[in-house]
């Protein structure tokens, strides 16, 4: 009888968590959905895409635009997503993403959010100039020691 007791408990605490999980996932879904998260997405493809460009003049235009790059961005975007939900849902707990929620739907949270979309493309261009920077010394490095 302690047996099936223990059992019994045990599936008690563990739908418990499993709903609570699903719970505090939904809400970093939400809060991801709400901070305009698809909207970075958007950004990193242009910004990744620019300085593949950049990096491999000689693909034709039609290349941009094939199935199998398409497939190759959704993937990232996924793994992104996917790398966002772990990294909030293991750093906040559901209260603290309710109490963002709520920020987000005061006038000043509205107000972080377009403040925060606005700077999104300016990240985004200094960082793609700074890529830019970077692969291009990087590339100059490896040539001098390949010719060493």
């Amino acid at each position: 009888m302690k047996t099936l007791l223990l059992s019994l408990l045990l599936i008690i605490v563990s739908l418990s968590c499993a709903a609570s999980d699903e719970i505090k996932t939904k809400l970093v879904n939400k809060y991801l959905h709400a901070s305009k998260h698809e909207q970075l997405l958007i950004e990193f493809d242009k910004s990744y895409t620019t300085e593949a460009k950049r990096l491999h003049p000689y693909l034709p235009k039609s290349f941009w635009s094939s199935n199998e790059y398409k497939t190759i961005i959704n993937e990232y975007n996924k793994n992104l997503w996917a790398g966002w939900e772990k990294t909030y849902y293991n750093h906040l707990t559901k209260k603290e993403l309710k109490e963002l929620l709520n920020f987000l739907d005061t006038d000043l949270g509205q107000k972080f959010l377009r403040m925060q979309l606005e700077l999104d493309p300016v990240y985004t261009e200094v960082t793609n100039k700074s890529v830019a920077i970077l692969n291009d010394k990087f590339g100059h490095l490896i040539y001098e020691h390949k010719n060493r």
